[in-house]
């Protein structure tokens, strides 16, 4: 697949934001990752941009890098090659090295369900209803066995791992070289109805659409524990677990 279509976004001034934060010692994340949906046309652009040094590779998320290679274009697949090694997912032994790693720190002590109701509001709950309360996204995780930390660790750690019936990731790219993943909302012969990650749906003539496809990966991004202390891991964990409600 190929596209003639203009990058959506003035490249010139992403590499000039990325220059300036350089040389100011910061890494800039590249501005089109929030920017919805890109295009054949821009995608090509950005790694063109990584490709001759003008933007570091690791300011562009790895989870960028998957929808981008999403569109089947030669170019993307030359760009992408080997230098992202994660764009397949995380690998078995860094995530069973990380499942180990945090096994610990959970057997180390307790948390506060409080706190971690917080943290879960703030990342998870965008996403998934825990005793009638979140996004309604993903499944509804009140039924889910929370008390198997191991299965919980591996759903939230590689989030492709188990995807329940229902929750696969549709895919759909349009006539003019857009592309759109998300939940299958509605499917008739007029439209193609999908929720992305933000919980916003998406409504496509039939018409418009070129190709469509179902991915085996799940919209939820890998690495949401990252950001956390081992003292929030413990206390994200503690809410995940109550039986009952956390009432602030």
């Amino acid at each position: 697949m190929t596209s003639t279509t203009a990058p959506a976004l003035p490249i010139a001034k992403l590499e000039a934001m990325f220059a300036a934060n350089r040389a100011a010692g910061k890494k800039a994340l590249a501005p089109f990752v929030t920017a919805g949906d890109p295009d054949v046309a821009t995608s090509v652009a950005v790694l063109e941009a990584v490709d001759r040094g003008a933007i570091d590779a690791a300011a562009i998320p790895v989870e960028t890098v998957r929808k981008a290679t999403i569109f089947r274009d030669d170019r993307i697949a030359e760009l992408v090659g080997g230098r992202w090694k994660d764009v397949d997912g995380v690998s078995t032994a860094d995530m069973q090295a990380e499942m180990e790693r945090l096994t610990g720190v959970l057997a180390s002590g307790g948390g506060d369900p409080y706190a971690g109701k917080r943290l879960y509001m703030q990342a998870c709950g965008k996403c998934h209803v825990l005793h009638a309360v979140g996004g309604q996204v993903g499944p509804d995780l009140t039924t889910f066995k929370r008390d198997d930390v191991p299965r919980l660790l591996l759903n939230i750690l590689n989030p492709s791992a188990e995807i329940r019936e229902g929750f696969e990731t549709h895919v759909a790219v349009t006539a003019d070289g857009r592309v759109v993943q998300g939940l299958l909302v509605e499917d008739d012969p007029q439209v193609l109805v999908l929720r992305d990650g933000a919980g916003q749906t998406v409504a496509l003539e039939r018409d418009a659409i070129e190709e469509r496809r179902v991915i085996p990966r799940s919209l939820m991004p890998e690495g949401q524990l990252a950001p956390l202390s081992d003292a929030q891991v413990r206390d994200l964990f503690a809410y995940l677990r109550t039986a009952q409600p956390v009432v602030d």
